[in-house]
């Protein structure tokens, strides 16, 4: 009662100045927030834009390129003369042939090449496996590129692949300067490559995905799926079948937002080519906005530490004797509920230890919980009771330099130094521990608590871990004070 009359007048009288620290430092932290975790979040989705852009440039680049030099293999006068038909001369389709197994062995994504006439039969093809006997004249895509224009077809399948040709028109005659007339009447056959779209997926798309709830895929404009990094996909899903496809098939690149089994996505999309494609990289927005989320969770942690710490600055400036009393009658009271919650812990681990031994070894059974329990109670005891020692200063150290130097000033500086550096230690393990639960949190397990009636998620009972390295800061700030000001011991009786 002597001590709460002794501060609580000048309390009250720092209240209003108190509060307004915390209002101040409140529209600082907000301020902080927005600014710099609006700036991350536009990065993370700039670059996860950028990014689907860049590759869908590349599979677009990289389609047309290889269309370029299968024209600049179609102008070779054997396969015109072999396109145009009549006799075929065995030397021109080995000739022609052999050309073709060439194009087919350089570029890994190829799978098969074949030289067309302007009826759709096969006249030469690079590889022995090609049934020759197939005819495309009723094929829709190469229609299309008897009209004098490269085409780039559907994606089908083939045997266990999806694939999809590029063709290239055989042009008849070309000008002195190596142009050509892209119409039906200078067209007299085809060139066409199989491509593989699992291995075209696996250079350029697979790199994309991100997260084990990422996906990266390329749709055409019906949204049938036709190349994906999840392979049972292709050609069996369709976005409009999944609620969203309306966002992914809109006529415009960029990001759009959507929930898929209540977990928030982020899709970027972005249009290959001039095919009707489009390439969608699929994120989870926990994930994508992961660092301006621990952003805000440092720069709102900082805030509260400030206040806090401005707070009792200026209490302790109005009245020093009261705010160190009041300091103190604190931690006091914190390491007195960790005395109980030890005492606790310890007797409920023997008596759980003792009870399942028993069952085991006279009623040939046993608690399954309990095991899981204990588990628990080591990890609260090991931290509570490392928390306590550190505090009586009767945890494991190297004392031999202290010993040595006694109780000179050199010694003090040693032990300053030594707090200072094991506040820094404890700092920045109470900044991981927290994003470890938070990372535990995201995908929550119920192995102690799971009923009908209540569920409580694992990193709920680690929570010591992140309360451990805060309560050690705060003592290590309270040992530097005791170094400095007098009544630092290094050994202290509990």
């Amino acid at each position: 009662m002597e001590w709460s009359n002794k501060w609580a007048p000048r309390f009250n009288e720092i209240l209003p100045a108190g509060l307004l620290i915390i209002f101040g430092v409140a529209v600082m932290t907000a301020v902080l927030v927005y600014s710099i975790c609006s700036m991350q979040v536009r990065q993370a989705e700039t670059g996860l834009n950028f990014a689907v852009q860049n590759a869908a440039e590349r599979i677009s680049d990289w389609i047309e390129g290889h269309l370029g030099e299968l024209g600049l293999v179609a102008a070779d006068q054997t396969f015109i003369a072999l396109s145009e038909g009549g006799d075929p001369n065995e030397q021109a389709v080995q000739e022609v042939s052999n050309s073709l197994q060439a194009v087919t062995k350089d570029i890994k994504e190829y799978r098969a090449a074949v030289l067309l006439n302007k009826a759709g039969e096969i006249v030469a093809a690079g590889d022995d496996k090609t049934d020759m006997t197939v005819n495309l004249a009723g094929d829709q895509d190469f229609q299309k590129a008897l009209e004098g224009k490269p085409v780039v077809s559907s994606v089908f399948q083939s045997g266990r692949y999806p694939v999809f040709y590029l063709m290239q028109p055989v042009y008849k005659e070309r000008d002195k300067r190596g142009k050509v007339d892209q119409t039906p009447e200078n067209t007299v056959g085809v060139l066409a490559v199989t491509v593989d779209m699992n291995k075209l997926v696996k250079r350029f798309i697979k790199g994309l995905r991100s997260g084990e709830e990422g996906q990266a895929y390329m749709i055409n404009s019906t949204g049938l799926v036709i190349g994906s990094t999840e392979k049972d996909a292709i050609l069996e899903v369709n976005v409009n079948d999944l609620g969203y496809g309306s966002l992914l098939l809109a006529d415009r690149n960029g990001l759009t937002a959507f929930a898929v089994n209540e977990a928030p996505m982020t899709a970027a999309f972005h249009t290959v080519g001039d095919w009707g494609w489009k390439l969608v990289v699929e994120q989870n927005s926990d994930d994508l906005y992961e660092r301006a989320q621990g952003t805000r969770r440092d720069i709102l942690l900082a805030g509260v530490v400030l206040a806090v710490f401005l707070f009792f600055a200026v209490w302790y400036i109005i009245n020093k004797e009261a705010s160190v009393e009041c300091m103190a009658n604190i931690h006091k009271s914190m390491i007195y509920v960790e005395k109980i919650a030890l005492i606790i812990l310890l007797f409920t681990m023997i008596f759980m230890q003792f009870g399942q031994v028993i069952a085991r070894n006279i009623f040939q059974t046993g608690i399954m919980w309990v095991d899981e329990v204990l588990r628990v109670e080591v990890l609260w005891v090991a931290f509570l009771g490392a928390g306590l020692a550190a505090e009586y200063n009767r945890h494991i150290k190297i004392d031999v330099l202290s010993h040595l130097l006694g109780d000179s000033k050199a010694s003090k500086t040693l032990d300053v130094f030594a707090q200072v550096f094991a506040l820094i230690a404890c700092a920045l393990l109470f900044n991981a521990a927290v994003t470890y639960i938070e990372s535990e949190a995201k995908y929550p397990a119920f192995t102690l608590v799971d009923t009908d009636f209540l569920k409580v998620p694992d990193h709920f009972f680690r929570l010591v871990i992140p309360y451990f390295f805060l309560v050690m800061s705060v003592r290590c700030i309270i040992n530097i004070r005791r170094i400095i000001l007098g009544g630092y011991t290094r050994t202290i009786e509990p």
